[in-house]
């Protein structure tokens, strides 16, 4: 056996290593039924002001990244409203994400997700959190 180091997620064994865990799994469990999905805010000049983008995988919706240009002025709340909507539509169980400590685990508590599990000192000092919230 040889092992190599690869860093650049675009090697010839990335595609291979995913389509051969995805057999497992589809084999041995439910289809992942992986879909993207994405919101995007504009301003009146097309300029991106905020986004949410995530997957559906198994019968949960994970929320991979979420930003706004600007806090408070409800772009966010739309956004997540947008995903949760889709998600109940899909008939999915619930939405998945994580966020740093300095990040907003108090925006996402406000939408009802609570904490379930942490990593301390996961980027520098910063407590990373692993939230959750059941749609059914």
């Amino acid at each position: 056996m040889r092992i190599v180091a690869k860093r650049r997620g675009n090697n010839r064994y990335h595609k291979p290593l995913v389509r051969k865990l995805v057999s497992f799994n589809d084999r041995n469990g439910p289809p992942e039924d992986w879909e993207y999905v994405g919101f995007y805010a504009l301003d009146e000049k097309n300029r991106l002001i905020g986004g949410v983008q995530g997957n559906f995988e198994w019968d949960w919706l994970h929320i991979l990244h979420l930003w706004v240009k600007e806090s408070g002025k409800g772009t966010g709340s739309k956004l997540m409203r947008r995903m949760e909507t889709l998600a109940k539509k899909k008939n999915k169980t619930g939405i998945f994400l994580d966020t740093l400590a300095f990040q907003a685990r108090p925006f996402y508590e406000k939408f009802g997700f609570t904490v379930m599990g942490t990593i301390d000192r996961a980027a520098g000092p910063h407590t990373r959190y692993f939230m959750v919230k059941h749609l059914r």
